[in-house]
């Protein structure tokens, strides 16, 4: 009996790997398409916390509270999904990051996060579109010189609106999608009622219900139809289990708690109110502040 356990054991383990994390929730597997994930190496807590507002749900830079965090190589609109090779899940899973970086035992050593961030030749979303002024409607192309290529599945003809749908006050559906168990190794593009698949191939995206904006879709892929639903954290949840994180553009919504920090004194999951911040909806949104 103890013989099956451990075989037991050792499947699950091998199926995690396969998914992309080990027992401990490291993020493995493949590489992550180029223009899509984004490193930042942060050598020391500025003021006891990374000096970031966060929406709560996606953990998405919504904006600084520290000047400081800029020059770090943050970006508004960036999602945290690991600190040091560890997933991030929710926002406890960052305090318990936060708290060990800030951690006497750890100050020496750098923390490297990784988050999503759609790479317009050297601009995030956000700065596409509201400081650099570009149109919604405009290409890759115009956005980008021919040497720089877009990441699969867009092309040079894809608009901004597409890309970047919620700095473009577009559908919350549209827009790029990855697997969250690993995540930027694939990416599909959400637009005109259909998934463009990195492999070239498009399969339809049928609304099922009436909502404003939708919430639950389906699409038939190689014979079987599946049902999706999003979720308030900017996930996409398909019935056969596989999860999607949007990309870019996960934007706070409008109402909700003020804001709260994090500190090394802090307890996990609380905080204290903070000051003031600059960027992306910062006075109204239901932000955790980092």
């Amino acid at each position: 009996q103890q013989q099956q356990q451990q075989q037991q054991k050792d499947k699950q383990k091998q199926q995690k790997q396969k998914e992309g994390h080990g027992d401990d929730g490291d993020i493995r597997g493949q590489e992550a398409a180029p223009g899509v994930v984004a490193e930042v190496k942060v050598d020391r807590l500025i003021g006891g916390s990374l000096g970031l507002d966060l929406h709560a749900e996606t953990l998405t830079v919504v904006g600084f509270n520290k000047p400081e965090a800029k020059k770090v190589g943050w970006r508004i609109g960036d999602r945290l999904f690991s600190a040091g090779g560890k997933r991030l899940e929710g926002k406890d899973d960052l305090f318990r990051a936060l708290g060990k970086f800030g951690s006497k035992e750890q100050e020496a050593s750098p923390m490297t996060f990784k988050v999503l961030r759609l790479d317009l030749c050297g601009h995030s979303c956000w700065a596409a579109v509201h400081e650099l002024g570009k149109a919604c409607s405009s290409s890759w192309a115009g956005q980008c010189p021919s040497s720089w290529e877009p990441p699969k599945p867009f092309d040079r003809k894809s608009a901004l609106s597409d890309l970047c749908p919620a700095e473009c006050g577009q559908a919350s559906i549209k827009g790029a999608w990855t697997h969250a168990l690993q995540p930027g190794v694939e990416v599909v593009l959400i637009t005109g009622g259909e998934i463009h698949w990195q492999s070239g191939h498009k399969t339809d995206l049928k609304v099922e219900d009436d909502a404003e904006p939708p919430r639950k879709f389906s699409t038939r892929f190689r014979g079987e139809v599946f049902h999706g639903e999003l979720l308030s954290n900017e996930t996409l949840r398909w019935s056969d289990g596989d999860l999607w994180l949007r990309v870019a553009g996960a934007q706070a919504p409008e109402g909700g708690p003020p804001p709260l920090a994090w500190s090394r004194d802090a307890d996990r999951g609380e905080g204290r109110e903070g000051g003031s911040s600059e960027g992306a909806g910062s006075e109204q949104a239901p932000l955790q502040r980092a």
